[in-house]
């Protein structure tokens, strides 16, 4: 399927781009023919036949570049300008099948735990959730339903789903102020009344994400990670003074990080004989 649609993309840019040369070598016929003669510098008028030839020659130009960025990226969704060969340091499916790690953060982790992401009292987070009537109670009681259900699709052909809750009346609510947000709309906000957003399928996935962060074996693999991992980085760019890589092309970084791999693992190696460490990969949790 993606490869007929970039078989159709590259013959409709072939037609555009040829239609494009006949068009510009109408213009130069005709310039040619009234005698017109392009000019340039500061001062000088530009006739709009010289417009248009410029224009439709930095049409032409730009057209070829992304030809030539399509041909490059091919099967890929992006590339890297300064090395065609380079891609994303990561997997596009794990062991879970939807594109997710394991013990990754949730993108709202570290500010979910501030006073003042835990005391807004317009975050669904924040409101009481009934499942049995699909409904958010706000503080002053009143209860949010099911508006509708809204559907959108991604650029990459992802179907979202979100349901839309929403008040049936807010007026004379003492809280409205704090809660209701987004300052330029053009409704007053006497007019205005509670709408919450959610994608219950993504709310799912971050409470299951969620829980296995707060689990002892996330803990584990979380304070493993910033020892390891992120350590390995810092000898990296600070012990060893490896800022780039010297190498271009794929098959080439593949074999300069081996060789950085090895000479990283060899010292980790070193480091564990002379503590008594053989035979241990994480490093046990504290106890308070």
């Amino acid at each position: 399927m993606r490869t007929a649609l970039r078989f159709k993309n590259r013959l409709w840019q072939y037609r555009k781009n040829e239609t494009c040369k006949k068009l510009r070598k109408k213009l130069y016929a005709h310039k040619q023919s009234e005698n017109i003669v392009f000019v340039h510098g500061i001062g000088k008028r530009k006739t709009p036949l010289q417009k248009n030839i410029e224009m439709l020659e930095d049409y032409l130009f730009r057209l070829k570049r992304y030809t030539q960025q399509i041909h490059t990226c091919g099967e890929r969704n992006s590339y890297s300008k300064t090395d065609p060969d380079a891609t994303f340091m990561r997997m596009k499916e794990d062991a879970m099948g939807n594109g997710q790690f394991s013990h990754i953060k949730p993108a709202n982790y570290e500010i979910s735990k501030t006073r003042k992401y835990r005391n807004d009292i317009g975050k669904m987070e924040n409101m009481d959730y009934d499942p049995e009537t699909d409904t958010y109670t706000f503080k002053n009681g009143k209860k949010l339903a099911v508006d509708h259900i809204r559907h959108s699709r991604t650029k990459t052909g992802y179907v979202s789903k979100k349901t839309i809750y929403k008040s049936e009346d807010c007026s004379g609510c003492p809280y409205k102020r704090d809660c209701i947000k987004g300052n330029n709309c053009k409704t007053p906000l006497e007019e205005r009344t509670k709408t919450l957003r959610a994608a219950k399928t993504f709310l799912k996935y971050r409470a299951e994400d969620l829980e296995r962060i707060l689990s002892d074996e996330g803990i584990l693999f979380g304070t493993n990670r910033s020892i390891q991992a992120e350590g390995f980085f810092g000898d990296l760019k600070q012990d060893m003074q490896f800022r780039r890589y010297l190498s271009r092309g794929a098959s080439n970084v593949l074999s300069e990080s081996t060789l950085l791999a090895m000479v990283r693992n060899i010292n980790k190696l070193h480091n564990k004989i002379q503590k008594g460490r053989t035979g241990t990969h994480l490093f046990p949790l504290k106890s308070a």
